[in-house]
């Protein structure tokens, strides 16, 4: 039994220890990333397009969820900040030929990837970290998209297309990154609505300054007209009318005494 001098217990035996919480097995959910639509959980499907977050959707899905929001039911929680086709980019991915369909013996599903690197011909899993380019969409894995971008010139162009690029978005970006990426996401669109209130101010401003302008010559021709009648009476009155008998009837409190 123990402490009766011929054993020696252990601290686990003495002292009861917290328990380890149960770690889930990620697998899973990066499988679904990797190979899933990212609003319909269904098998990705080309056309693929991918959002400024580097979440996966089949463009189907993602044209129905527009239509109507409440066709997937985290619809607003996944792609909320997807208001147009504008804002997603269809991406460009090279096919595994290894890819195919298999069950195993034990009846699950062997998910071989539908699409590789067309440099380093890594398979895109989640193993290795993939990006895409805007605005062409060619995907390719990080590690080949560094192995090319030796000098600082070819980082301007799409190391698979040589079109020009704005920018790089990693896919299946990390919980950090997609913050990160939401807030500029956030800012641009702040940016864009301050914009656009400028631009309706100056649209504004001109219309109202071309209107002035088209109103002032009627206004000022009509003063001058006015200026010309008043200045006609005033004249006819005073031809008409003698010093004198400007103070005809009135009270004179001289005269009155």
């Amino acid at each position: 039994m123990g402490c009766d001098g011929g054993s020696i217990p252990k601290r686990c035996e003495m002292i009861r220890t917290k328990a380890k919480e149960k770690q889930e097995n990620p697998e899973p959910q990066t499988t679904a990333k990797w190979h899933f639509c990212a609003l319909s959980k269904e098998r990705l499907n080309q056309p693929i397009v991918s959002c400024s977050l580097g979440r996966l959707y089949s463009k189907e899905s993602l044209i129905k969820y527009l239509l109507g929001k409440e066709t997937y039911g985290d619809g607003e929680t996944v792609a909320g900040h997807v208001r147009s086709l504008k804002d997603v980019t269809e991406l460009k991915l090279t096919a595994n030929p290894l890819y195919e369909k298999q069950a195993s013996n034990d009846g699950y599903e062997v998910i071989v990837a539908q699409f590789i690197c067309p440099i380093t011909r890594k398979e895109m899993n989640g193993s290795s970290r993939f990006l895409y380019y805007r605005p062409c969409g060619c995907v390719v894995s990080e590690k080949g998209a560094n192995e090319l971008l030796v000098e600082k010139e070819k980082t301007e162009k799409c190391p698979v297309c040589g079109v020009d690029v704005s920018g790089q978005v990693p896919l299946n970006a990390t919980a950090d990154e997609q913050k990160l990426l939401l807030a500029a996401i956030k800012s641009k669109s702040k940016r864009k609505k301050r914009k656009a209130e400028k631009e309706d101010d100056s649209v504004s401003s001109l219309a109202t300054k071309k209107r002035v302008d088209q109103i002032l010559p009627e206004l000022e021709e009509k003063l001058k007209n006015a200026s010309k009648s008043m200045h006609g009476i005033l004249a006819s009155n005073s031809k008409e009318l003698k010093p004198a008998s400007l103070f005809q009837g009135t009270f004179n409190r001289y005269s009155a005494v």
